[in-house]
């Protein structure tokens, strides 16, 4: 993650290195014959496709995720912010940026990812509503995402504080718990968003209580 604020702080001398980078992925890409508006991974080229866009997880058009595609590269493909496009613009045949993540923080997943990916992923499902304020009155008990993600927060409160910078001794990719403190500031406070209706309700009735005391 280090590395790629320092490209960003490149400022205009970051240009030429867009500008390829468009160059190589559009190397990479061809139109869905479903979908025309969007493209796919020419066969092949999976991999290249992959760690391009973890470098820049941006793209003109929408790219579908192959039928038979690895974890790494169905993640990076869900990371990509498409440019001119509306986040509810994605097409209804595309996987919902929201329900991925949702799915793969599962704890009985034990899926790996570089924590830049991970920011990445916490920041498209963000656009999609992954975080919106939970309903007391409209719960559903049977959702174990809002518990999974403060498990998760949780956990990562314990990891070592040279986590929060990804030296060459550090694992280049983790769990979603373990990757946490590489971004506190892009995924704490989406917590409390989620909760803070509920957080809200318990004010409420907590006040009313010490009223009538």
């Amino acid at each position: 993650m280090a590395s790629n604020k320092l490209l960003l702080n490149l400022g205009p001398d970051i240009l030429p290195i867009i500008d390829l980078h468009k160059s190589l992925l559009k190397s990479c890409l061809q139109a869905d014959e479903r979908l025309l508006d969007c493209d796919k991974p020419i066969s092949g080229m999976e991999l290249k496709v992959e760690r391009l866009l973890r470098l820049f997880p941006y793209h003109s058009r929408y790219i579908v995720i192959p039928d038979i595609a690895t974890f790494e590269l169905r993640a990076a493909i869900q990371c990509v912010g498409v440019a001119r496009l509306p986040a509810g613009g994605r097409p209804a045949d595309l996987l919902d940026p929201a329900a991925f993540f949702r799915d793969i923080i599962d704890p009985n997943h034990v899926l790996k990812l570089p924590p830049l990916c991970w920011s990445q992923l916490v920041r498209v499902a963000r656009d999609d509503g992954a975080f919106r304020p939970l309903d007391p009155d409209n719960d559903n008990h049977a959702d174990l995402f809002l518990l999974w993600l403060c498990s998760a927060v949780l956990c990562s409160f314990d990891a070592p504080q040279k986590g929060l910078k990804q030296g060459f001794g550090c694992p280049l990719i983790l769990e979603f718990s373990d990757a946490l403190p590489c971004f506190p500031g892009r995924i704490y406070h989406h917590v409390l968003s989620t909760c803070s209706l509920t957080l809200s309700e318990i004010h409420l009735q907590t006040g009313h209580r010490c009223h009538r005391l």
